[in-house]
């Protein structure tokens, strides 16, 4: 029998991950708040539940009717419309809610689809001993907050550990990088810059985080003085803020040479300045992690193609030169 690759949403045959369900739901919502209430209309749902009808029944409220337990021992949670549970048709059109049940997903789900086996292993055994509520609790569960780290981070680390599993507090206590930190998103383009095969042992380091942050906030700092930045979102097309020359500056042929897309994403969609009014960072087809470092952290929400590979330039001598002082 072929044993079915591990999901985030699925990892195995004793707990599932139901966060995003309901799709609509109030912000920092988490299920296990209310476990005893939720429980009981779990119950009630898939005692209810007929499978034959075809019906619409609209979701009213934050709670969904097709939410119930998919086995016997009422430990595994999740859509009883889903076509995994309905040999392969897909009756979540009953909700009435088009398509935003199917397309519903989170970045940490995505990021773990594209790691490799052994290493998706390895990363799971953090949960072990969760069940499906805890494993669905942003809090509880560690892998909500380690995966926002990227895949490519994520395999050095389980390649360097030889695939051996820890358990949720010794990987916290050898790697205390990785304990939680208050900001939504962490500065993954900072760290997938600075550690590589040789030096993943940094991540052990008590001290290594504590460097990493106040080298952030420099950076974040010279970022801002390059960018004169206006007080609109939408500036005038005679005062669109623009970066600055700094020292150093790489040529103008390396510029070029980036533009013809060696390192971007070529699936990102090309946004074109229209009268003046700057793309917005996100839209921009370079490296998502580095875009994300300048909306997020230095705070640099429109710019132009040009200036964006300007501030990267900047951002990698930066890099370059304090990973010579780890």
């Amino acid at each position: 029998m072929t044993i079915p690759e591990p999901t985030l949403c699925a990892p195995d045959g004793q707990k599932t991950c139901f966060a995003c369900c309901p799709p609509i739901r109030p912000s920092g919502y988490e299920h296990i708040r209310h476990m005893n209430i939720i429980k009981r209309i779990l119950r009630e749902n898939t005692a209810g539940f007929n499978r034959d009808d075809r019906s619409l029944s609209p979701i009213t409220g934050f709670s969904c009717w097709a939410l119930g337990y998919l086995d016997k021992g009422y430990s595994r949670i999740g859509c009883l419309l889903h076509p995994a549970q309905n040999g392969g048709t897909d009756l979540r059109f009953r909700v009435d809610y088009g398509n935003k049940c199917s397309r519903e997903s989170c970045p940490e789900s995505e990021t773990f689809s594209h790691l490799d086996h052994d290493s998706k292993s390895f990363w799971l055994h953090l949960a072990d001993g969760l069940d499906s509520f805890s494993y669905s609790s942003k809090k509880d569960n560690p892998l909500f907050h380690i995966l926002k780290w990227g895949t490519e981070l994520l395999e050095l680390i389980s390649s360097a550990e030889g695939y051996i599993s820890h358990s949720k507090e010794h990987f916290l206590e050898t790697y205390p990088f990785f304990l939680p930190r208050n900001s939504l998103r962490p500065p993954v383009y900072l760290v997938k810059s600075l550690i590589k095969r040789d030096n993943v042992h940094l991540l052990r380091s008590a001290t290594f985080r504590d460097r990493v942050e106040r080298f952030s906030s420099r950076l974040c700092s010279e970022l801002g003085r390059a960018f004169v930045q206006t007080d609109s979102y939408f500036p005038h097309k005679f005062s669109s803020p623009r970066v600055l020359p700094f020292p150093g500056s790489v040529p103008t042929e390396t510029i070029s040479h980036q533009k013809e897309g060696k390192g971007l994403a070529e699936d990102r969609p090309h946004f074109e300045e229209v009268q003046g009014v700057l793309p917005p960072v996100h839209r921009l087809p370079m490296d998502r992690d580095f875009l994300d470092f300048l909306r997020l952290f230095a705070k640099i929400r429109r710019l132009t193609m040009e200036d964006a590979l300007l501030l990267k330039c900047l951002t990698d001598e930066k890099l370059s030169r304090f990973g010579k002082t780890l």
